[in-house]
């Protein structure tokens, strides 16, 4: 039998319920093995339909590492910009005399130390708007 046209047919998913289809039709010279020129055709048919892809792909990393650089300048500066925060607040305690060094003479047996306000005893009015003794 004597093949005179070979062809090769791609479908590539695109994903997203989407394809890209492409056939390649090609004639056989005489005596030109089948079998090479059909991996020949594959080899072109291939690198054709995912030319574009791997294009777009190419592309997207390019961005995503722009977008990378650009995010990593920015976390440095907030980093430095807390930095600078932390400093500040550092400078206004040293001013106000607030300090975080508890040390260690806190009386952990009897609670904070913070003496707690007495209990109010309700009061009672008169009539006159006189305070009664309770």
């Amino acid at each position: 039998m004597k093949h005179k046209t070979i062809t090769y047919q791609r479908v590539l998913n695109l994903g997203n319920y989407e394809n890209k289809k492409l056939e390649i039709t090609a004639e056989l010279d005489d005596g030109e093995d089948i079998y090479k020129a059909s991996t020949e055709l594959k080899k072109t048919t291939e690198t054709i339909i995912r030319s574009e892809l791997v294009t777009e792909i190419e592309e997207n990393v390019k961005r995503l590492k722009k977008e990378q650089k650009e995010l990593i300048t920015q976390n440095l500066n907030l980093r430095d910009d807390v930095r600078e925060l932390q400093d500040k607040v550092k400078e206004y305690e040293k001013k106000l005399g607030i300090s975080d060094d508890l040390g260690d003479d806190v009386p952990f047996d009897q609670g904070s130390g913070i003496p707690r306000p007495a209990t109010a005893k309700p009061k009672i009015y008169d009539s006159n708007d006189n305070v009664e003794a309770f």
